[in-house]
């Protein structure tokens, strides 16, 4: 009975591990675009930087309309410490001052180390004169590039 207990102790461990060492992925989707409206709204940050480059939107249809002219691309950390105009990369959880940006963030790192593979919807960026400006998604990102983990992103490319 003992070495029966003992083997499913070591199995057990042996799952865990497994599961940890597994690769790790995340499967980026377009993102709900209706759900990230409230970014523009509620960001006065992000209101100022858009009216700086020209664009500006008084309803929430306005918003939608604009968002929905995006693609999901791929993007490297490269292009993204180059050409991010507000994107705060950071290498530990503690490293930002919001907790509410921790306990987010730390929940979507236990289930990539405990699922191996998400489903997230992709952050969104807005290209406008060769500078990406993270609209929506900055702990996604976060999370993709600490982990290795290739990253697309949902492009709003203005012209």
């Amino acid at each position: 009975m003992q070495s029966e207990d003992k083997l499913d102790r070591i199995m057990t461990k042996l799952k865990i591990l497994s599961k940890l060492k597994k690769e790790k992925s995340i499967t980026w989707v377009k993102p709900e675009l209706r759900d990230e409206i409230d970014e523009y709204f509620g960001n006065h940050h992000t209101r100022i930087f858009l009216k700086s480059q020209g664009i500006s939107f008084n309803t929430e249809k306005e918003v939608l309309d604009f968002l929905q002219q995006g693609e999901l691309v791929d993007v490297t950390r490269k292009e993204l410490e180059e050409l991010s105009e507000n994107l705060e990369l950071v290498d530990e959880v503690s490293d930002w001052k919001d907790r509410d940006y921790q306990d987010s963030y730390k929940k979507m790192q236990q289930s990539l180390l405990t699922e191996g593979i998400l489903k997230l919807p992709a952050p969104i960026f807005i290209k406008v004169n060769n500078i990406f400006y993270c609209f929506a998604g900055n702990r996604r990102v976060n999370l993709a590039l600490n982990n290795n983990i290739a990253l697309k992103i949902w492009l709003v490319s203005v012209k």
